[in-house]
């Protein structure tokens, strides 16, 4: 019944191999990128005799009738030759990313082992008929730990009239090419490794089915409008669909707490450190009543609706009460270790959710004592401590969101009754004053002008000049490259006249500008090499050394491509003159076509 797909040498034990068939079973989408994870509907383990004493004959009669029920037994006799069994059995749903496209298909899985093999068949069970899936093949993974081998199998055509084997060229090869050698590579790697491999489920706190519906809802409802109309420098594909995928979090943990503590009404929510204001908007907009805190006022908050409530304010937060059901801390910076302490000090019932991103403890950046963890797992585990420390039991949870920081903290029910309260916040006015400096100090809201980017333009000229004349007429020069390009620069030269000038390290050109100057780049937390890596298009700097960049070669020329493609339809394509169509004494080496710099003021944009 079943015909060998894909073959391959695998050197480890059955259970480094049980170890990652469990990854591919708990947590499939991080292979199958179109699939949002997996939920199990039933899990049993098994050690018996008899081949009919495996199946869960009443839940799977849920999903399949009897005749499907006796090919299904027919399916099992054939990959389980043996009687005697020992393993598990598994029913799950796996759950499409894209529920406009594809249905959810529930999928039966045996896995059977013993001292030196492992069988392990999955067979989908039921799909919406007329509906495009995902996954429509049944397969069976084969180890024999005394030949080191690891085969899959799928269904000899001669069974193409049963239920689950619609076996498709293009099924089949996913398993070989993507499923078989990621199975291998979790086991070697299990292999090699002292600890099991990471079965840590994302999302753990909430359903897995219900995120993906609302998290697809919000997303058709919030994300077409935001990502078109966004206003800031940063990238809205990452900020807009994060926000999206942490508010439908929240919804759903604000949800479950309703059905388990029987509230009525939706909670209220503070957002301290809001930044862009998005995921404000959306709970506000999906019934949540609160609002956000910001030190500085964003572009894009003029434009929410007036039921989305931002204010622009510096806090103090060793003093800091708040009124709302659930304190939220998403990107929070300075303000991260303090979310547990407003928690506890505001009422007995105030909730909290911290995403912790950047290190900052009480009073000013956070320094690691274990040198041997990373800086983020060392951070996220002083903000769990904070959490218990302030009296809350402290859930962790990994977020689906566009970042490398995703791991979540909510301090939820207090591990300490009521009556205690006032005990438990004089513990924490201890814990936040044993620190290096004596309070918080709030971020300025003007900060200074950093990285030279506040330098007066007559300034910054001279020194571009001064610069730029000192490297063409450098006797330093670099190798001189002959190119075939018949192509001419703006002023009439070949590409082989034009003078690239030398190379300078920096060290040796300060010596070009007075001590008032250099102070003035010092002042904006600068010097000379920030200047220059400013005007990336006109200078390059590697390892100290300063060139003039020579769109000539193939490096910078690729470069120059790239930034053309990327400026074309926005604001800041030919905003500004070529550089090198005004200073250089052979112009420009690229034409007005292949340039984003504008080749006199004719040819700037709007011009």
């Amino acid at each position: 019944m079943f015909v060998i797909k894909e073959s391959v040498c695998l050197s480890c034990t059955v259970n480094d191999v049980l170890d990652a068939i469990d990854v591919w079973c708990v947590k499939p989408h991080v292979l199958n990128r179109r699939l949002a994870g997996c939920a199990y509907i039933f899990q049993r383990d098994f050690n018996c005799v008899y081949l009919d004493s495996i199946l869960p004959i009443t839940e799977l009669k849920c999903f399949i009738n009897e005749t499907v029920l006796n090919e299904l037994k027919r399916l099992v006799e054939s990959c389980f030759k043996t009687k005697e069994l020992s393993g598990k059995c598994i029913l799950r749903k796996l759950l499409p990313k894209c529920l406009d496209r594809y249905e959810p298909i529930v999928e039966f899985v045996i896995i059977s082992t013993d001292s030196s093999f492992l069988n392990a068949l999955f067979v989908p069970l039921c799909g919406v008929e007329g509906q495009e899936t995902f996954l429509e093949y049944t397969y069976c993974l084969e180890f024999n730990q005394e030949a080191a081998s690891l085969c899959c199998s799928t269904l000899n055509k001669c069974d193409s009239n049963l239920s689950f084997s619609k076996v498709s060229l293009t099924s089949t090869d996913w398993l070989s090419f993507h499923l078989l050698p990621k199975i291998k590579a979790w086991s070697l790697a299990a292999n090699q490794s002292s600890m099991p491999l990471r079965k840590t489920q994302s999302l753990s706190l909430i359903d897995v089915e219900a995120y993906t519906k609302l998290y697809n809802e919000l997303k058709n409802k919030y994300a077409p409008y935001f990502v078109q109309i966004w206003p800031e420098s940063t990238d809205p594909l990452k900020f807009v669909f994060e926000d999206i995928a942490i508010a439908t979090y929240l919804l759903l943990i604000w949800k479950d707490e309703r059905d388990k503590l029987c509230l009525n009404k939706k909670q209220t929510f503070v957002d301290l450190g809001c930044g862009n204001g998005l995921l404000v908007h959306i709970l506000s907009s999906e019934g949540h009543p609160g609002r956000g805190v910001d030190l500085v006022k964003r572009k894009i908050w003029s434009l929410y609706s007036q039921n989305t409530i931002l204010e622009e304010n510096s806090l103090q937060p060793d003093e800091l009460r708040v009124d709302e059901d659930w304190i939220i801390g998403n990107h929070s910076d300075e303000l991260t270790p303090w979310i547990p302490v407003i928690a506890l000090r505001s009422s007995y019932s105030t909730r909290y959710f911290v995403l912790p991103c950047c290190f900052f403890d009480f009073h000013s950046k956070f320094h690691r004592a274990d040198q041997k963890c990373s800086q983020y797992l060392t951070y996220l585990k002083y903000i769990f401590n904070i959490g218990i420390e302030c009296g809350f039991n402290v859930n962790q949870d990994i977020l689906r969101i566009p970042s490398t920081k995703r791991i979540c903290h909510i301090g939820g029910v207090r591990s300490y009754p009521i009556e205690d309260q006032s005990k438990w916040e004089l513990k924490a006015l201890h814990l936040t004053r044993f620190s290096l400096t004596p309070e918080f100090i709030p971020r300025k809201i003007n900060n200074d002008p950093m990285n030279c980017s506040h330098i007066n333009k007559d300034i910054v000229d001279f020194i571009k000049n001064k610069v730029f004349q000192y490297l063409l007429n450098c006797s330093e020069c670099l190798p001189k490259i002959t190119f075939d390009s018949a192509q001419l620069t703006t002023k009439g030269f070949s590409w082989n006249e034009w003078n690239s000038g030398g190379t300078v390290h920096l060290n040796n050109l300060s010596f070009l500008f007075d001590s008032e100057i250099l102070q003035s780049l010092k002042s904006q937390h600068g010097g000379l090499q920030t200047l220059l890596k400013n005007h990336r298009n006109v200078f390059k700097v590697v390892n100290g050394n300063v060139s003039i960049r020579d769109y000539r070669c193939v490096e910078d020329l690729k470069s120059s491509k790239k930034s053309l493609s990327k400026k074309k339809d926005t604001k800041s394509f030919k905003s500004k003159l070529c550089w090198f169509f005004n200073e250089h004494p052979q112009g420009c080496v690229l034409s007005s076509q292949q340039c984003s710099y504008a080749h006199g003021v004719d040819d700037l944009c709007g011009s």
